[in-house]
């Protein structure tokens, strides 16, 4: 029951996150460099959300407190993940465990806008203890 609604609140931010968009053209983006918020393909980590969750609760190392880090990443057209930071701290060792966890993540499937993979931001939260 726990996990559940660990991952339901998991997928609920990850739509929060994505509904704060500024920009939806469904055209092919001429400037590369430019970050999507919303597009018409999402960007998704292997495995989806699930794997997503399995992947921050097995990589996962104990920090001194309990709680939850927002963190948000640009996802790049490559897939890989760059520009991290954290939107809402725990602690110091758990923002760090935070930052880790995303920067060690696999290559995303990336988002597309008109045919094309664009630059997406991205936020998640993570819980700590992942339980």
């Amino acid at each position: 029951m726990r996990k559940l609604f660990l991952t339901l609140l998991l997928i609920g931010s990850i739509v929060c996150a994505k509904s704060q968009n500024h920009d939806t053209t469904t055209h092919a983006p001429s400037d590369t460099s430019k970050t999507f918020y919303r597009v018409e393909v999402e960007p998704s980590y292997p495995g989806g959300v699930s794997g997503l969750f399995m992947y921050i609760a097995k990589n996962e190392k104990s920090v001194d407190s309990k709680g939850v880090v927002r963190i948000s990443f640009t996802i790049e057209r490559d897939g890989g993940v760059s520009d991290i930071k954290v939107d809402q701290s725990l602690s110091e060792r758990a923002d760090k465990e935070a930052i880790r966890l995303v920067s060690g993540m696999r290559k995303w499937r990336p988002g597309m806008q008109g045919g094309h993979p664009v630059r997406v931001r991205y936020s998640i939260p993570i819980k700590f203890p992942m339980e």
